[in-house]
């Protein structure tokens, strides 16, 4: 009968240190820059990133629709290393580290660290296998962070320095996403007697006052982009529940969330008034809102750490173990596909010495072909591609389709007539183009020079 007076906790977690270690750098080693292409939305940070440190405005020079939190957080990465993707991968790697030192001194704070390696096993399952992780520094993966980062410091808070700190990842917490804002609300509601500091306003007030500033400051850009347009945007994409209920089992933890976040509310415990709101509002967020995308599957890992705690601590160690191991190899198809990745993008890095970034032919096509100063846009775009060239759009916008065209029209019509772009990469059919800008055959002249790629020039 395994109980927990026959468990020697420090011979078994000798055992599963290195096995954590070994699986971890399986798992981080699949998504290495020069075997992984770079995620979309990753491009558009980095991206816009890039223009910040230009001198851009964002909003005002530079087009994009969440709040200025993820795009200063790339800008900040770029300032002190270089705009390369060896960057945020190693930034991604970091961040992940810092998630499990996070939770362990969380478990320490509860008496259970003895549990930590094992549940750490299963945590990595959870956040880096599933495809809804979704390769780079995303807003979700940057959420966690700063809200795991916040969960440990109002546990373990007993100097001026940590509640500083918490008010500074509060902060960043409401600037990420305009989606997450119920979860920092809950999150407030909880928590408010524990954040009620001075040091912690210290720490809050600086970095929200600067969000704040660039928001007015590219106003009215700012509002139309952050407000009325995801408005519009959210009343046209709607995805049928079942159809998000069918990618949370395949794609994303819904599986490990729920036995969870079940178990954890059977038994009276300090933590389960916040797994239920924090997991009711998880649920509603991932599951109802009318905008979704896989990534948004990973905000459910969040639950996990106060729900293993409280599993840990009140169902038999038998059942907690065996729970946790089933829920670490139930993603096991996706651990095959990371660790048959890793295997060829650590083969490709350490025996063939070969660091170029991963990146789709049309890369090499636009440098061939761009000359100084010569601009380009991308129908439909990719912003990594901006990103990876170090070029960057005419306009202000960079994401040319028919949503954005729709809200921006007359703008569109505007600016590609004052001033149109010396090439178009088009992947789409040329009424497409047409479309989105206003224009008709007779107004200008386009020349195909490459795969998909086009000289342009009004008439």
């Amino acid at each position: 009968m395994l109980n927990e007076k026959k468990i020697n906790w420090v011979i078994l977690n000798r055992i599963l240190v290195p096995i954590f270690i070994l699986y971890f750098l399986f798992i981080v080693s699949s998504t290495l820059p020069n075997f992984y292409p770079m995620f979309t939305d990753s491009g558009t940070y980095a991206y816009v990133g890039q223009q910040i440190n230009k001198g851009k405005l964002l909003y005002r020079d530079v087009f994009e629709i969440k709040l200025p939190g993820i795009y200063y957080l790339y800008a900040t990465i770029f300032k002190i290393f270089p705009d390369s993707r060896w960057t945020l991968y190693f930034v991604d790697l970091l961040i992940t580290i810092s998630i499990f030192f996070f939770i362990s001194q969380i478990f320490k704070k509860f008496g259970e660290n003895k549990y930590f390696w094992i549940f750490s096993i299963f945590f990595l399952s959870s956040y880096r296998v599933y495809p809804s992780y979704c390769d780079g520094n995303l807003n979700e993966h940057w959420y966690i962070f700063f809200y795991l980062l916040f969960y440990y410091l109002i546990f373990t808070s007993q100097n001026k320095f940590k509640y500083f700190l918490a008010g500074f990842s509060f902060s960043f917490l409401f600037f990420l996403k305009q989606n997450f804002w119920i979860l920092n609300l809950i999150l407030l509601y909880l928590y408010f007697k524990k954040i009620k500091n001075l040091y912690f306003f210290l720490g809050f007030i600086p970095l929200t006052s600067f969000f704040i500033f660039i928001i007015l400051k590219s106003y009215p850009e700012s509002l139309k982009a952050i407000l009325f347009f995801p408005l519009q945007r959210q009343g046209e994409e709607k995805i049928l529940f079942s159809a998000r209920l069918k990618d949370g089992i395949t794609y994303g933890p819904l599986i490990q969330f729920l036995f969870l976040f079940i178990l954890g509310l059977l038994k009276r415990n300090e933590l389960r008034k916040a797994i239920f709101f924090q997991g009711i509002a998880i649920l509603f967020i991932t599951f109802f809102l009318p905008l979704f995308y896989f990534h948004y599957l990973l905000l459910l890992v969040i639950i996990l750490v106060p729900t293993a705690i409280v599993i840990l601590k009140n169902y038999p160690v038998k059942f907690s173990i065996l729970l946790l191991i089933f829920l670490t190899i139930l993603p096991v198809k996706f651990i095959k596909i990371r660790i048959k990745h890793s295997l060829k993008a650590l083969k490709l890095t350490l025996i063939e010495n070969d660091l170029r970034i991963a990146s789709p032919p049309m890369t090499f096509t636009i440098i061939s072909h761009l000359k100084e100063n010569e601009k380009f846009i991308m129908i439909p775009t990719y912003p990594e591609i901006y990103f990876l060239t170090k070029t960057e759009s005419p306009y202000r916008f960079f994401i040319f389709d028919d949503v954005v065209s729709r809200f921006y029209k007359e703008e569109f019509k505007r600016m590609i007539r004052k001033k149109p772009p010396d090439y178009i990469y088009l992947e789409k059919d040329i009424s497409y183009f047409e479309n989105i800008f206003d224009l008709s055959k007779d107004e200008y002249i386009i020349n195909q020079i490459d795969l998909n790629f086009y000289k342009f020039k009004l008439k």
